[in-house]
Formats: structure tokens, C-alpha cells, sequence
């Protein structure tokens, strides 16, 4: 599960902070095609593990 490899006890809290950190809610994101929160460091790694 993604959210645990990033260190969050459960996808709730996972999908709260990413939204909190990025303005977008992971599921927007990733339907989105990905954008401007590439450009955070360290998203293309979180990326990876969540569509691949």
C-alpha cells in the first residue's frame, strides 16, 4: 500500500496531507495527468509507487 510505504498509517491521512501539501486531492491528480506537483521534490518517487 502506498500510503504505508510513505510512512502514513492509513490512506485517509495519506489522501488529507497530499491534498494539504499539493491543493489537489491524489485522486484529482492522478486523472489529471499529473501537472505542477511534479515539480515538488521527491513526488516523482511517490509517483512511481502509486500508478507505477
Amino acid at each position: 500500500m502506498v500510503a504505508r510505504e510513505c510512512g502514513y498509517a492509513d490512506v485517509a491521512h495519506f489522501s488529507h496531507r497530499f491534498d494539504a501539501t499539493h491543493g489537489v486531492a491524489p485522486g484529482s491528480y492522478r486523472l489529471s495527468g499529473g501537472g505542477r506537483c511534479l515539480a515538488h521534490p521527491g513526488i516523482r518517487r511517490l509517483e512511481r509507487l502509486v500508478w507505477g
